[in-house]
């Protein structure tokens, strides 16, 4: 038995546009590859610089003395994380979602926020209170080497 194979007008067309979308596709990623001076140069300001994430959401469930931020969790921002990335300041935000508009949908979002401000007061002063600080001071004067700081 013989095999035919046919062939559609387009089909050189087709892989002549196909070939074109692979080389440009090589070229962009050729293109995107860094250069040194200019991976160094940025590195240098981001060292010089404070580094700060304006919104990051938390969950309490991670400020215990077993399952904390000092450890590398599956969160998108912890101390090691922001270690290796250089960040400095973490903007944790106290945000509860809307309930009921009644006395008892205000009384447990109050309680919630309380929780989360209890939960960053756990954490910087008796979980990691030599690497992270929540105190009132400006985190300019607080950011070094060691220390990262939760603003609340």
């Amino acid at each position: 038995m013989r095999l035919r194979l046919r062939y559609s007008g387009n089909f050189f067309l087709r892989a002549g546009c196909a070939a074109a979308c692979a080389a440009t596709a090589v070229s962009a990623v050729a293109a995107q590859t860094p250069d040194a001076a200019l991976v160094a140069n940025a590195r240098a300001i981001h060292e010089r610089v404070l580094t700060i994430d304006a919104h990051v959401d938390f969950d309490t469930t991670h400020f215990t003395a077993g399952c904390n931020y000092t450890r590398q969790l599956t969160t998108q921002v912890n101390l090691p994380k922001m270690r290796q990335g250089g960040l400095d300041v973490a903007f944790l935000i106290v945000n509860v979602q809307q309930g009921p508009l009644t006395s008892s949908g205000y009384a447990d979002a109050y309680r919630q926020a309380v929780a989360k401000f209890d939960a960053v007061h756990r954490l910087s002063e008796q979980i990691a209170p030599t690497e992270i600080t929540d105190t009132g001071e400006p985190p300019a004067s607080l950011c070094a080497d060691t220390l990262r700081v939760a603003v609340l």
